[in-house]
Parts: structure tokens; C-alpha cells; sequence
């Protein structure tokens, strides 16, 4: 009898643990499918978060999407991170990047904040800066900087642009990740050679045969990439060169232009073009002032995406455009450094968004 009332006692207590349990294990379930919120989302017209119709003011939770009509939206991140999303557009919002599906978007604070668009990676190179990236319908996707350098990433963090203040370039993903094209100048540091590419701004350590026979030439070299490789100069790639073609000799002021700017992208012209760099300015001397900060807020032009319409591949690939791990780097025709502007909302109250 007592076995039996022990037993029957220790089938209770088992049960009630289980039961326990199973209430713990319940309620870690729902804590775990909580979204985590992030930040928040002020318009001065309504948009859409997951969507859901809003009017004004929203909270933005982890891998929320956010989408604008008639105006832009501000956007604000884990405190010191701030997106303006143009009207017309839709992005995904996580805390720690924000991928644009479509239209445009700028990143004013958050140095550690990236903007992703078709793979395309872009960060600020320093806290002043701002980036500017918008997609094209073509799947061209524009980058912009306003107030300091922008650095351009493909999808395994290989630097394909370093895009100078008030300039704009565009990139097209090609088929290869690891074909590589640029234009500049072979200039010998210590024991290395390096090129800075006169479209894309990156800096490459060259390594091959004749390179050393081209010190000082403008050459157009082709070749691959080598991302296992480390660079022994100050160089964001290594780059195995396959063939060079010199296209002229005597490049110093090419070189000396290059080191003050990094870039042969055009000048991006603002809409009142006050302070702005010339059009014409094709090395982009003096043109770190940028463009001014008070645009209109239209969407930037992706008129001018025919300029890379080549492969990857191809030979017709312009001395304009880059080739940096397959991704295709060009001046931006007729692009806009012009800022995104967001209307304030006077109303306060913050609704739940969902």
C-alpha cells in the first residue's frame, strides 16, 4: 500500500513538473515570437509598415517593412541612426542595416549603419557623411555622397567604390565575382606596384608580368581578383593582371589629382546647382564641399543607367567604367547628389504601426 501511495505520489509530482515545464517552455515561445522593436517612422502623409495603412507616426519593429506614397519618411534607428525614404519607396528595416527594395533612400547618421540594394553594400566613411542610394527599375543601383566619402561594398565585402562628396556612381552586377577592369596609373610603392581606378576610387595592388615595365603609364588593366590574397601596399585589393593596355604616358597630375580626390565619377549636379562641383570637373578637384544639403527631395534620375548596358565581360566597356569583383562601376549620367527632405508631422502620438 505505501509503494503504491509513493508511486502515486511521485506520478503527481512527475506530471506537475511536466506541466511546469511545458508553461516555461510556452512562454519562452511567445517571448521569442515578439518582434523586437527598433526605432520608429514619421511621415507627413500616410504610408505603410508590414502593410498596414498609417497615419503619421509608426514604431518599427526588427524586420519591419516600410513603405511611403506622396512623401518620405523618417526613419530613426536604435537611437543615432537616421534614414530619410523617399517617396514612392519600400525598404526592409533591421537594427543593424536597411535593405531598399525599391526608390530611394539616404543614410544621415550611423556609421556603423549600412544601406544594401541588389546585394550592393554602403556605409559612411566617416559620421558627417550621407549616403544616397537608389534603384533603378533596370536594377541599376545609384550611389551618392553629400558631406564626406562613401565606401561601396559587394555582397562579401570586397570595396568596389569609394564614392567622393557630391559625386554619383552606378553599379551593375555582373555574371563573374571575381573579373576585374581599371584605369589609371602604375605607380611603385616600396616594392609594390598600385593603381587607384580612375571611375571606382578603389586603390589595387597590381601583380603580374610587365607591370613593372608600365610605372608611370595610364594603362587599362584586366585581370581578377585575388580576395585571399593580402596587399602588401596601402591598398584595398590585390588584383593579378592578365593583360595591360597603355593608353599614355606622363600621368603625374593624373596621379597627384587622384590622391586629392579618388574619383573620375561626374560631379553631381544639384537642382539650384549653388556650390556645387562643375559637371565638367573631370578629375573632381576641389569638389569635397559637395553639393548642398537642401534638396528638393525627388527621386534621383536613373535615366542615365544605359551608360553600363555592357557585360561584364565585354570589351566594350568603356576607360569610364570599372570592373571591380564583377560588379560594373560608372559615373552616374545625370545623377543627383540632391538630399532627401522629410517633412516634419506636428501630430505626436506614436501608434503601434500593426
Amino acid at each position: 500500500m505505501q509503494k503504491s501511495s509513493r508511486r502515486a505520489g511521485i506520478g503527481a509530482a512527475g506530471a506537475n513538473v511536466i506541466r511546469i515545464g511545458s508553461i516555461i517552455l510556452i512562454a519562452n515561445l511567445i517571448c521569442v515570437a515578439q518582434p523586437r522593436y527598433i526605432g520608429t517612422a514619421s511621415c507627413a502623409e500616410n504610408f505603410w509598415v508590414d502593410s498596414a495603412g498609417v497615419s503619421n507616426h509608426a514604431t518599427i519593429f526588427e524586420s519591419s517593412t516600410v513603405e511611403t506614397k506622396g512623401a518620405p519618411a523618417q526613419l530613426q534607428i536604435a537611437g543615432d541612426v537616421r534614414i530619410l525614404l523617399d517617396s514612392h519607396s519600400r525598404a526592409l528595416v533591421d537594427q543593424k542595416h536597411l535593405v531598399l527594395e525599391k526608390g530611394r533612400a539616404q543614410l544621415d547618421r550611423g556609421k556603423d549603419y549600412r544601406i544594401e540594394a541588389n546585394s550592393i553594400r554602403v556605409s559612411l566613411a566617416k559620421a558627417s557623411a550621407r549616403a544616397i542610394v537608389s534603384v533603378g527599375v533596370s536594377g541599376v543601383v545609384e550611389v551618392a555622397a553629400l558631406g564626406g566619402m562613401v565606401h561601396v561594398e559587394n555582397a562579401e565585402g570586397v570595396a568596389v567604390a569609394n564614392v567622393a562628396a557630391g559625386r554619383a556612381v552606378e553599379l551593375r552586377l555582373g555574371q563573374t565575382s571575381e573579373a576585374a577592369m581599371l584605369t589609371g596609373c602604375i605607380v611603385k610603392t616600396g616594392t609594390t606596384y598600385v593603381l587607384r581606378d580612375e571611375a571606382s576610387a578603389v586603390t589595387v595592388e597590381l601583380r603580374g608580368a610587365e607591370i613593372a615595365n608600365n610605372v608611370g603609364r595610364r594603362v587599362q588593366v584586366s585581370g581578377t581578383m585575388a580576395p585571399s590574397q593580402h596587399a602588401l601596399a596601402a591598398a584595398d585589393q590585390v588584383v593579378q593582371a592578365k593583360a595591360i593596355q597603355v593608353l599614355g604616358s606622363g600621368c603625374g597630375a593624373v596621379v597627384e589629382a587622384a590622391a586629392v580626390t579618388g574619383s573620375r565619377a561626374r560631379s553631381a549636379t544639384q537642382p539650384d546647382s549653388a556650390g556645387a562641383a562643375s559637371a565638367g570637373d573631370a578629375d573632381g578637384a576641389g569638389s569635397t564641399g559637395g553639393a548642398s544639403a537642401g534638396g528638393t527631395g525627388g527621386t534621383a534620375s536613373t535615366a542615365g543607367t544605359a551608360a553600363v548596358t555592357v557585360g561584364v565581360a565585354s570589351a566594350g566597356i568603356g576607360l569610364s567604367t570599372a570592373v571591380i569583383a564583377g560588379v560594373a562601376v560608372a559615373a552616374a549620367a545625370g545623377g543627383t547628389a540632391a538630399a532627401i527632405v522629410a517633412t516634419q508631422s506636428k501630430k505626436a502620438p506614436i501608434s503601434p504601426g500593426r
